[in-house]
């Protein structure tokens, strides 16, 4: 099972602790297959509770995007966790069609939402010691830097961005156009470079530089960006549908993807790892990016979920379910950032 599965079974084992026993559709549980003794993830809307909203807006929000930078985490400040996440969103209404249209990019701070830009519609940002954010456009680059608190015109392009991502390893922004276009950004946001990519729908980047995305074949493809040239991903018998999901920073390569109603994890060398998982809810934004702390939304609303707590002291119920995994979370915990995307 996926690291990203796992901690999502923390996460629902946490839930069902709170949760009363019942039966039937709506159980939110994790159960076990006797045959291979592999734990079962099975996600509904009861997964979501109140309790985890930090958000309520009035438009869907389609994406969430947690800085891994400065903004959010000093080097070796372990406690930072402790406190709250600077986190920023994208709303857009969504029609039955998934057309959207879209509502402002916005930024979450001490549960209090601030709109930054008006045809804002992804944000990145570079792991390292900055305190800037880079928010795609429907007419460029805009880049909001954490230490004023503006938001201004990063370079002269205008292209109308419905994606941006950044490559940690080499600390180059991408873009992806709605001509399903990608393109590297260069100086300072003067100069933009084709990645000999089609039909590009949707990307992701992991940390040794290898660009996932897909068609409008839904056909997955991998293209490491130090060397080019896209090479399909193979053993997904059926995809319907997909979204691609930023890394945590606890991976060194490889990203997820929800296709259809399942977690998999796509690897660096071509292949897909299923899941034990099912989702028979989707969230509409994931951000799993900060390893302990998970953001998803759903129904207009965004859930923060912290993995540290589960592994509290206070949870004794949960210390058996938890003793096979516990070492692993708080190495996890204890790393600095630094030592990720280097």
């Amino acid at each position: 099972m996926s690291l990203f599965s796992i901690l999502l079974l923390f996460l629902v084992a946490t839930t069902i602790a709170a949760l009363p026993i019942t039966t039937g559709d709506d159980v939110l549980a994790t159960t076990t297959n006797s045959t291979a003794s592999e734990d079962m993830l099975i996600i509904t809307e009861n997964f979501f509770l109140e309790t985890n909203v930090k958000y309520t807006g009035q438009h869907d929000i389609v994406n969430i995007i947690v800085p891994l930078n400065k903004i959010n985490f000093e080097d070796d400040d372990e406690e930072r966790y402790n406190n709250d996440i600077t986190v920023f969103f994208v709303e857009a209404d969504v029609n039955d069609k998934g057309e959207r249209n879209d509502q402002g990019l916005y930024v979450l701070r001490n549960s209090k939402a601030t709109k930054l830009l008006d045809n804002g519609r992804d944000a990145t940002a570079l792991n390292d010691d900055s305190t800037k954010v880079y928010f795609g456009a429907s007419d460029g680059i805009y880049v909001y830097d954490d230490t004023n608190g503006k938001t201004n015109k990063y370079g002269t392009l205008t292209d109308n961005i419905i994606q941006i991502e950044a490559d940690n390893k080499t600390g180059i922004i991408y873009f992806l156009t709605n001509e399903h276009e990608v393109f590297s950004v260069a100086d300072e946001g003067k100069k933009k470079i084709k990645v000999n990519l089609k039909d590009v729908r949707e990307i992701a980047i992991d940390y040794n530089s290898n660009l996932y995305y897909y068609d409008s074949k839904k056909d997955l493809y991998l293209c490491n960006l130090n060397h080019g040239g896209a090479q399909k991903i193979e053993g997904i018998p059926s995809r319907n549908s997909i979204k691609l999901i930023r890394p945590m920073f606890a991976q060194e390569d490889g990203v997820f993807a929800i296709i259809d109603d399942v977690i998999y994890l796509l690897n660096a060398n071509r292949t897909a790892e299923k899941s034990k998982g099912t989702l028979k809810v989707k969230p509409s934004a994931y951000a799993p990016e900060a390893t302990l702390i998970h953001y998803y939304a759903l129904d207009k609303k965004i859930y923060e979920f912290n993995v540290l707590a589960i592994i509290s002291p206070e949870l004794e119920e949960l210390i058996d379910f938890l003793n096979d995994k516990k070492n692993e979370i708080q190495n996890i915990a204890t790393k600095s950032r630094s030592s990720f995307g280097a």
